[in-house]
């Protein structure tokens, strides 16, 4: 808009400012709603309508003036010096799940005598649980390993000494089949690793003997182990008798091209060999039981000469014996 030299003066003109004098008069003097005729309440009247607070600033408000209203004792009744129990806020949830399908999922009443109460029970309701049911003694025994069998065999003769000669006339000879089966076992896992060459002959080299090495020591392994397990026994006829059952499953292992790859069956042979030797030293059996395993011990001393150690020995006690 273009500024024109005729519109000051009209404005300062005396009508124009009569009319603007008149119309601040009847501002100043027209009542507002509410309120009285002076300035200052007009005032707060404009402040209180741009300070009303908003509905989310009179929540944070309600609950500011809500927590600040609890003194330190409301405080300390709620808290509960208890380990086992926890306070909130929160009230405690309902299940969501329907009445019908709770009625269905409600548990009923289990067997007392069923196999998942029998776990929790103690040893004496479990006792008397299995008297209830009429278990033979031989059945529950069965399900016992050999060190339970051990402490439960000690466990009566500690507390009837009586019994303890009666148990020891009734003790068996240890039986070596389950012993010769796991040696059986192990053998043929060994000629099943050995690789075929096309004309079906089993290979000795080298890279047979590494895919047979592995079989070889846990044969080995099992061959030693169950060897001191009768000699801490102190079954000393069931020691020699299995040192020469071991003899033969260890000559029919394989015979490798490199003498670095017969060391497990020469350490083997050396094994039941000393096994053997350190059962006669310590026997006191039979006179009979000697003048048999001598014509096997000289057999077995043809295969490897290592077990001929103990023809010696075994000629030393039959002379005590004369």
């Amino acid at each position: 808009m273009s500024w024109h030299p005729g519109r000051v003066s009209r404005m300062n003109s005396p009508r124009r400012r009569g009319t603007l004098r008149g119309a601040l008069m009847n501002i100043s003097t027209t009542p507002r709603m509410g309120r009285g005729p002076d300035s200052y309440g007009n005032q707060m009247f404009l402040h209180e309508q741009f300070l009303t607070p908003s509905p989310d600033e009179e929540i944070i408000q309600r609950r500011s003036s809500r927590l600040g209203n609890k003194t330190p004792a409301d405080v300390t009744q709620r808290l509960v010096f208890d380990d086992n129990e926890v306070v909130t806020d929160t009230p405690p949830k309902t299940p969501k799940m329907s009445p019908r399908k709770r009625l269905v999922l409600t548990p009923t009443k289990s067997n007392p005598n069923s196999p998942a109460k029998c776990i929790a029970c103690t040893p004496k309701r479990q006792r008397m649980i299995r008297k209830k049911r009429g278990i033979p003694l031989t059945t529950e025994l069965s399900g016992l390993s050999k060190d339970q069998v051990v402490f439960l065999l000690g466990t009566i003769v500690s507390s009837h000494p009586e019994l303890e000669e009666e148990v020891r006339d009734l003790l068996p000879a240890p039986d070596l089949r389950p012993l010769e089966e796991n040696l059986r076992y192990l053998r043929k896992n060994i000629y099943k690793a050995i690789p075929d060459r096309k004309f079906g002959s089993m290979s000795r080299d080298s890279p047979s003997f590494k895919r047979v090495k592995t079989h070889l020591e846990t044969f080995k392994r099992t061959l030693t182990d169950q060897g001191k397990e009768l000699l801490h026994a102190q079954q000393w006829e069931a020691s020699i008798d299995y040192s020469l059952l071991a003899w033969k499953y260890v000559s029919e292992l394989p015979d490798w091209d490199y003498e670095s790859h017969k060391q497990i069956k020469i350490q083997c042979y050396k094994n039941m060999a000393a096994q053997c030797m350190s059962a006669l030293k310590k026997s006191t059996l039979e006179k009979e039981y000697y003048h048999s395993i001598k014509p096997k011990i000289e057999s077995a001393s043809k295969i490897y000469a290592e077990i001929g150690l103990c023809l010696p020995q075994i000629d030393k006690i039959l002379e005590t014996l004369q």
